[in-house]
């Protein structure tokens, strides 16, 4: 066939598999993925920094606009979230001396004999917190990035910082100091409703437990350093959220369809740090 009759031939079109640096491999695939995860650490805490470097210098400025966003956020997550916590709280008394009795049951065992130990090793040192830091991410946290996301999407981010307003400090500060007190004081309601609520099921099951021997169960288990790990755990823990959620909602997306992605890494982004944090923290308590 004549060479200026032949038909042409296809154009070749690179896939985008074959323009990826990475062999297809898992070897590759198992690349990417760190090299994203260390992407997003990165990422993080260069915003974190950049957050509490502006709430170091701008704090106390303009006072009338950003203290009453931070007592908004308090609001919306530590006052609106009570009755759920207290629900929780509740709850999680019931479960712990709902067990005891069990033990009791199956052993023989007085198991009332350590149930402040119980309280205390299991509640007030780490499920407290814990919980409570969850709830919030799944809550507030969740709606951090919706309301940022959509912000940022439809551009009125942008207005603020053309308007000469801070961003990050009309946005982020307020969102991470109302977490953090929030957390904390939702924790510290939550430690002492458990506590209460585990003893009063205790005494409807007349267990033989006076409320005096219950207190000096509780005041022997409980060591100083506990008070300071149930001070800077739960304010950490709302940092954290406070930190993730406005990152991934500021930061991470551009269009409105980003946002139910951003929305689940920030979930599972909060609860892995979290849970890290917390596991510093069993192990700086009990190295000490």
């Amino acid at each position: 066939m004549d060479s200026e009759t032949a038909s042409p031939e296809p154009e070749v079109v690179a896939s985008p598999e074959a323009t990826t640096f990475f062999p297809p491999s898992r070897y590759g695939f198992l690349t990417r993925q760190f090299l994203v995860l260390t992407h997003g650490i990165f990422g993080l805490g260069s915003f974190v920094l950049s957050v509490i470097e502006v709430a170091g210098v701008k704090l106390f400025r303009s006072r009338n606009v950003v203290w009453p966003q931070i007592r908004l956020q308090i609001l919306l997550g530590g006052v609106k979230q009570t009755p759920m916590i207290c629900f929780m709280a509740i709850g999680m008394g019931f479960i712990v001396s709902g067990q005891l009795l069990v033990l009791k049951e199956l052993t023989g065992f007085e198991s009332q004999s350590f149930a402040g130990g119980t309280i205390v090793t299991v509640v007030l040192r780490e499920l407290g917190a814990l919980m409570t830091a969850l709830l919030i991410l799944a809550r507030v946290g969740a709606a951090n990035v919706i309301e940022l996301g959509a912000a940022r999407s439809t551009g009125q981010v942008q207005a603020l910082a053309a308007a000469g307003v801070d961003p990050i400090h009309y946005l982020v500060v307020p969102r991470v100091i109302g977490l953090g007190l929030s957390v904390f004081c939702l924790t510290f309601l939550f430690n002492l409703l458990t506590t209460v609520s585990a003893y009063l099921f205790l005494f409807v099951q007349d267990m033989d437990l006076p409320l005096v021997d219950y207190a000096d169960q509780l005041m022997a288990n409980l060591r100083i350093l506990d008070f300071a790990v149930m001070l800077l755990k739960p304010m950490l823990f709302g940092f954290t959220i406070g930190f993730v959620s406005c990152y991934q909602g500021l930061t991470r997306v551009s269009r409105l369809e980003q946002i139910a992605a951003a929305t689940t890494t920030a979930v599972v982004q909060g609860v892995v740090v979290c849970m890290l944090i917390d596991a510093l923290f069993i192990v700086f308590y009990y190295l000490i």
